[in-house]
């Protein structure tokens, strides 16, 4: 698999994850954050301005933050504030004023939605606090609270929430995130149209892998990968994600040579929006720092002693 991810200042990119349960999604995400398993294998790598980053690079993990579906490593007898002002302690460079910390705290509960409860506690199953859709929110704000984090990855965040806790959640990530300045790609299982159309990349593996699609969300686009070429827009009468997932990638077409969906993969491969994405990536390769001036150059990208603890 080969693609690009984007967060300069004019291009603020949002990328969703779509596949099969066991494509990928997961560990593809930790590939990229550099958080692999013991059972996970990774050929090939991840570059950042066309350097490669080592599998156990520090500080580009500072730089990409990670977020599981898992709400359980929180304290429960904390209040929401209190969470995000301990975060944003273990962040800060050591020298920031309490009244600093206490700024970006407000500013990030404004921002996803946290402000009426900053005094309430986290809870757990034991003790009553915030509902299940806040303390998800709360998880994504303690990793955003860090100042040099510039890609941010959420796995399944949507994982046991109602449909409008899922969609607030997804909505208030992408535009504090927009708003900060940072990449995110995120993962989700059969996610609304609405939620999709939050997005505005797209990027669809089949059930070994391969990515079938990786573009804007633009159903045109979607229908020319998706749909056989005597079918029509008629066929197309679900979901986004019924169209992506329900079609390509069925049981019984994936047990068959030339499947439906190693189709759906060759007109991706085909099409310009692969070919363009080549060019892209050579071009950025070719421009990329000698090998001699790698080390200098991601020593000035990464952070380092900017934090109290050096590359943590």
């Amino acid at each position: 698999m080969s693609g690009l991810t984007k967060n300069d200042v004019c291009i603020l990119q949002t990328c969703l994850v779509l596949g099969k349960s066991g494509s990928g999604k997961s560990t593809l995400l930790r590939a990229i954050c550099s958080r692999l398993n013991d059972t996970d294998e990774l050929y090939g790598t991840v570059s950042i301005n066309g350097i490669p980053i080592g599998k156990s690079n520090q500080a580009w993990k500072r730089m990409c933050s990670y977020v599981s579906a898992d709400d359980g490593t929180h304290s429960p007898v904390l209040t929401v504030g209190e969470t995000f002002t301990f975060a944003a302690q273990c962040t800060s460079d050591g020298q920031s004023t309490n009244e600093e910390i206490e700024v970006r705290v407000d500013s990030m509960l404004e921002a996803l939605g946290l402000a009426h409860v900053k005094d309430t506690v986290v809870g757990d199953e034991n003790i009553r606090g915030v509902s299940g859709g806040q303390k998800r929110r709360v998880t994504c704000g303690e990793m955003l609270l860090d100042p040099n984090s510039r890609i941010f990855c959420l796995d399944n965040i949507t994982d046991g929430l109602a449909s409008t806790d899922s969609y607030s959640l997804i909505q208030q990530i992408s535009a504090t995130c927009k708003k900060k300045g940072i990449a995110s790609i995120v993962t989700l299982l059969q996610p609304s149209d609405e939620i999709v159309e939050l997005f505005d990349k797209l990027l669809v593996l089949s059930s070994d892998g391969q990515p079938s699609y990786f573009g804007p969300v633009d159903r045109d686009l979607l229908r020319s990968i998706f749909l056989e070429e005597d079918e029509g827009p008629e066929k197309d009468s679900g979901s986004i994600a019924d169209l992506i997932m329900n079609q390509p990638m069925s049981t019984d077409s994936v047990s068959r040579p030339n499947s439906m969906e190693d189709k759906a993969v060759s007109r991706f491969f085909e099409s310009p929006l692969h070919m363009d994405l080549m060019k892209e990536l050579a071009i950025l390769r070719a421009t990329a720092p000698s090998i001699r001036d790698r080390e200098s150059t991601l020593e000035a990208i990464l952070p380092n002693k900017k934090y109290s603890t050096s590359r943590w």
